[in-house]
């Protein structure tokens, strides 16, 4: 397992509820906090190596939502960009390639995936 990716679930373990910060007054609020671990849901190509480079300061693994940031495609070469550019520690996505290309270059990962129930109704509008 890789560096990375050990830091990020020892981290986990040790504190199971991660913030997420979605702009620059929960940037602050976090970099405050107790937390090891924070998801950056903000950003853009021009910023995110700002915001990850003050998580890293702070001595705290930086996990960088790459669907949410500007900027950014959903091709591999994304997930190159985060791991050169900025020092992330680890992605989180909805694509499950670029999480094996993150996990391939060494990043801890986060496939973030959604669950729709289906109700079936029956014809007199019942559930079934």
């Amino acid at each position: 397992m890789e560096k990375h990716q050990t830091e990020f679930k020892e981290a986990i373990e040790n504190t199971p509820i991660i913030p997420a910060i979605k702009d620059a007054e929960s940037l602050e609020q976090c970099l405050k906090s107790d937390a090891c671990v924070i998801f950056v849901l903000f950003g853009d190509i021009c910023n995110i190596a700002e915001i990850v480079e003050r998580i890293k300061a702070e001595g705290k693994l930086a996990m960088v939502h790459m669907d949410l940031i500007a900027g950014l495609g959903s091709k591999e070469v994304s997930v190159d960009y985060i791991k050169e550019r900025t020092k992330a520690d680890g992605i989180i996505t909805t694509k499950p390639m670029l999480a094996k290309h993150a996990r391939e270059l060494g990043l801890a990962t986060v496939l973030r995936s959604t669950i729709s129930a289906i109700l079936q109704i029956s014809p007199n509008n019942t559930k079934m």
